[in-house]
């Protein structure tokens, strides 16, 4: 157990989710550091919306990838279960403030993907990105063992729903990726989720 995670604060006890379900993130009393202890499954991270800011997805999160980030002073965080997740959060003004910060990271991963000027290579820049994070090698590619909506797909590349639609569908067609809708699961060859 590192120091930080011994300092007093405020440690939840584990917190179960069953996709789709949120959970509104409260801002930490004493500084704006929070730990997020992942269990099992994948949450999306993001900020609820108000009067100048849609909904906006700022990272996603499992056991393999979490850590310490600053909870944003002008924003309300919401957890959301990708999948049945369990995690707890921790509180603290005692948290090392020079850990990974994990928020941060996925903000600027997900800034880079927007850039892309056609929609069609921002979804597949989110597709890689994914796959590196959360993807597991099989013998037919790799694998990413939760889809996201077209809706939420098309929020975070900053596109029309039916644009996703569209730009899956030639993905698809030109064998960048297979879906499987009934297992919720997309494979991208080897070959194109290196470059």
């Amino acid at each position: 157990m590192s120091t930080a995670q011994r300092e007093p604060g405020f440690q939840s006890p584990r917190i179960t989710l069953s996709a789709p379900q949120t959970l509104v993130l409260p801002k930490p009393a004493a500084g704006g550091l929070i730990r997020l202890c992942m269990h099992d499954g994948i949450l999306r991270i993001s900020c609820l919306p108000n009067n100048d800011r849609p909904e906006i997805t700022l990272a996603l999160t499992s056991s393999l990838e979490q850590g310490v980030f600053w909870y944003p002073n002008s924003a309300v965080l919401q957890l959301e279960a990708i999948s049945d997740s369990s995690f707890s959060v921790q509180t603290a003004s005692g948290i090392n403030d020079t850990e990974y910060d994990f928020l941060n990271e996925w903000m600027f991963q997900l800034h880079s993907v927007r850039h892309a000027i056609k929609a069609e290579d921002r979804l597949l820049r989110l597709f890689k990105l994914l796959i590196r994070r959360f993807g597991k090698r099989t013998p037919e590619g790799y694998l990413l063992e939760f889809l996201l909506s077209h809706s939420r797909l098309g929020e975070i590349i900053g596109a029309t729903r039916s644009t996703v639609s569209r730009g899956i569908s030639t993905l698809k067609q030109s064998n960048t990726i297979s879906i499987d809708e009934l297992r919720g699961q997309l494979t991208m060859p080897i070959n194109n989720s290196e470059s």
